[in-house]
């Protein structure tokens, strides 16, 4: 599967920034970082777990889309005075059903909080730049980027009926679901 980086991206920031309050940046841009508080986020890994379920034929431009299961490593910056607070209320909030509810929207499944969240305060010249950093394993479904829902509408199924002298009777019934 070709992976969009920035929807992913967007969505993961939007769920950090929902539950944070605060301002979310990615790492490595090409833009300075803001002056004022905010969340630095960078996708540290991607890894493939388990075989791909599902390949479809070549596009145009030769790429294959395939489905299968992702966990992917966000590293998580707080650049604030209360920037240790800021992420473990994001812990905690992680816990909520408004962030189950959002993360479920964006296809998105929490894994495990894989680093507690560190103090990294740096001294600049005589002041100190207060941050603290944590990492979160996210799983990404197999259908994340297919909008594509399909439904089963009409089960068959077929009743055998044994009878006395071994012979059997084949009644062919269908089942209607409701979806």
């Amino acid at each position: 599967m070709t992976i969009k980086f920035n929807i992913l991206q967007d969505n993961l920031a939007e769920v950090i920034n929902t539950l944070t309050g605060e301002l979310c940046v990615w790492a490595n841009q090409n833009a300075p970082t803001p002056d004022n508080d905010c969340i630095i986020l960078k996708i540290d890994s991607i890894a493939f777990t388990g075989g791909t379920d599902y390949q479809s034929q070549p596009n145009n431009l030769g790429e294959y889309d395939t489905h299968g299961e992702r966990e992917l490593l966000l590293s998580i910056t707080s650049m604030s005075d209360n920037s240790l607070q800021i992420l473990l209320d994001l812990i905690e909030s992680l816990q909520l059903e408004l962030a189950q509810t959002l993360l479920c929207e964006k296809k998105i499944a929490l894994g495990r909080i894989e680093s507690q969240p560190l103090d990294i305060t740096t001294q600049i010249g005589k002041d100190f730049e207060a941050k603290a950093i944590m990492t979160i394993l996210f799983k990404i479904s197999k259908n994340y980027f297919d909008d594509a829902v399909k439904t089963i509408d009409i089960v068959e199924s077929v009743t055998i009926i044994g009878v006395a002298d071994g012979d059997s009777v084949q009644t062919p019934q269908d089942i209607d679901i409701e979806v």
